[in-house]
């Protein structure tokens, strides 16, 4: 398998800025059915959960991402405030997503995706047992965001069928 080459902070910016000048908003997307989705979104680095919300906004605009970086906020913020989707990274600040999804759940039955760079098959095992439900891996280049969108378009479409609503 060969993996990607891992790109500088200061590359990473300059391919956003380019994406971002490239893209119009609203460009090719589908807005959710039932209105807004939001998205809070885990993860211990800086630099993912702004390209993330940048990218994910401007791709789709029902999809309002809410960043976090320590699991300790978001559990705070999900006893204030409803959400439509949790995405998260595995290991956030020494917490993995085995021993959060409890107290997650606890909480909310908000859906919960796993984006993460580990590996497919280890991640359908996590998801098996946890009660997750999709999975995107992290990858080097800008175009795997539409597939987290559609992910989170998904879940949360199926999410509230089954919940009789927004």
């Amino acid at each position: 398998m060969v993996m990607p080459k891992k790109l500088g902070k200061r590359e990473k910016l300059g391919r956003l800025r380019r994406y971002q000048n490239s893209k119009k908003i609203g460009q090719g997307t589908r807005m959710s059915s039932r209105g807004p989705i939001s998205v809070f979104h885990l993860d211990d680095s800086q630099e993912q959960l702004e390209v993330a919300k940048i990218v994910l906004e401007r791709d789709d605009p029902s999809i309002r991402v809410n960043p976090f970086q320590s699991s300790s906020a978001l559990l705070r913020e999900l006893t204030m405030r409803n959400c439509d989707c949790i995405v998260t990274s595995y290991n956030v600040n020494r917490t993995n997503i085995e021993s959060l999804t409890p107290e997650i759940r606890r909480v909310t039955e908000a859906p919960i995706i796993l984006y993460s760079a580990i590996e497919r098959y280890n991640a359908e095992k996590v998801m098996s047992s946890n009660h997750i439900d999709g999975f995107v891996e992290k990858k080097g280049d800008l175009e795997h965001y539409k597939e987290l969108a559609a992910m989170i378009r998904g879940v949360v479409e199926k999410y509230r069928r089954s919940h009789g609503g927004a």
